[in-house]
């Protein structure tokens, strides 16, 4: 084949005066480990572009448009510093 499959995940619709669904992905927690990583990309290209990752926020017609947050997870331990958020441009 020449074209890999598309893969769409998408909450229902809102009725007229509703609000559309919420989609949430998450790993789990751990009492004495570390949790898992949730990771979205797109696969590298040998003879073309690599494959483009948007992310973007619904907007509004009558009420505010959406936030878009980015955190990286705190730390409670003495010394260790909390996670960090990285934007790299290539």
């Amino acid at each position: 084949a020449t074209t890999s499959g598309a893969l769409t995940i998408k909450s229902a619709d809102a009725g007229a005066a509703g609000t559309s669904g919420l989609l949430s992905f998450s790993s789990g927690t751990s009492s004495s480990g570390t949790t898992g990583t949730v990771s979205i990309g797109s696969g590298a290209a040998a003879g073309g572009a690599g494959g483009a990752v948007a992310i973007s926020v619904g907007s509004g017609t009558v009420g505010a448009g959406g936030d878009l947050t980015l955190a990286a997870g705190e730390s409670s331990a003495n010394s260790v510093a909390g996670g960090k958020v990285s934007i790299n441009g290539g």
